[in-house]
Parts: C-alpha cells; structure tokens; sequence
C-alpha cells in the first residue's frame, strides 16, 4: 500500500504553552520549568480529524458506509457543551441529525450511553467534579440510560504519586476510590438516590 496516500500527521510538532496554558499542567505534574514541561506536554490541536480520515482508509469504510459524525472539541469550553443540570424529564425538544451537530450542547438530556474511559483521573478533584456535571447534562433520564468507563483509581481517595522515568519529576494524580466515586455522582452531580453507581477498584489498573 502506498503510504504516501495517507494524510500526513506531524507528531514531533509541539507548539509551546504560554504562561496561563502552562499554569494547569505545573500543578498536576509537578514540573516547574517552563521549557521541561512543554516537553511533556503533547499538544493536540491540528492531527485529529486526519487521524479519523485515516481510519476510513485503514478500514476500507467513509462517511456513507460508516456515518457516524466526529464532533471534536472541548468538554471543559461552554461553548461545546454548555454546562446545565441533570435532567429529570425528557426535554422537549427533538433530537438534531447528528450529521447536523458542531457542538454536544443540542443533545442535553438525550444521549443514552456515555462512554469514557482513561479521562477523569487526567484532572485534579474540582475539575473532575466540574466534567461530571458537564456530561450528565447530556445524559437522557430514560431509565437504562448510562455512563460508563475506566479511569484510574485508589482504594481510598486521594493523591496517587509516581516518578516520570525520563524525567524523574514526580508527578500527582488525584483518583477517586469506588466510595468517593459513588458519592461524586449520586449527591454531588445527580440528586441524591436518584441515579444507581456501581464502582470497583482492581490493582494494577488504577
């Protein structure tokens, strides 16, 4: 297969952070130099619809026998998934095409499956909290409707500490245990007795 009909994605091009975008990454990982940490820091901004067109070639598949829509953004930015209360009865608006979608925020309250996976435990106990309630806005109230993932955790809450093997800078990730996890959704994010979480921890997994 020639690979020169691929699209080409530079992965060694790391854009450098400035001092306000570096502020979040210094406090989690514990790199303080502003140079070593952009090191570290991989910044996605121009590879990924590439990579989805990519999976089309590898796959022999398009957007006609494969149409699922790539909406990429950030869960974090109001303006791609505007922040709002569980929802307790089903909006009254319709579904939009999901061909049609640019952002999450038309589907509050009527997605019935979540997933994600590996994501949480990447921020500290605030923001975590905060993109909890972001994607049960989303979540429909029809009984069956979930989210459901793996992240990194402990079997107590609190901070996990670990050594980076390149750059021997220690580094802190805040996971929640099966209790603490259960607490964040059924009281912090949902009303509390109103949602069911089931949660274990295994080692090895985090």
């Amino acid at each position: 297969m020639d690979e020169t009909s691929f699209p080409r994605v530079e992965l060694d091009e790391r854009p450098k952070l400035d001092a306000q975008e570096l502020a979040f990454p210094k406090s989690q990982s514990g790199i303080t130099d502003d140079d070593a940490l952009n090191r570290h820091v991989k910044h996605s901004s121009g590879g990924v619809q590439e990579f989805w067109q990519l999976g089309y070639r590898l796959f022999n598949s398009s957007a006609d026998t494969f149409p699922v829509p790539f909406v990429a953004g950030d869960a974090f930015d109001e303006t791609f998934l505007r922040a709002v209360s569980p929802y307790y009865t089903l909006p009254k608006e319709p579904a939009p095409p999901l061909s049609s979608l640019t952002n999450l925020t038309p589907l509050l309250g009527l997605v019935s499956a979540i997933h994600v996976s590996s994501f949480f435990h990447l921020f500290d106990e605030a923001h975590q909290l905060q993109l909890a309630k972001s994607l049960a806005g989303l979540l429909s109230p029809l009984p069956g409707s979930m989210i459901f993932g793996a992240h990194g955790g402990l079997p107590e809450k609190g901070l996990q500490i670990g050594e980076d093997d390149q750059s021997k800078v220690g580094s802190y990730m805040f996971c929640h245990s099966p209790e603490s996890w259960g607490e964040l959704w059924n009281g912090q994010v949902f009303e509390c007795g109103t949602v069911n979480v089931e949660a274990i921890w295994k080692p090895g997994i985090g």
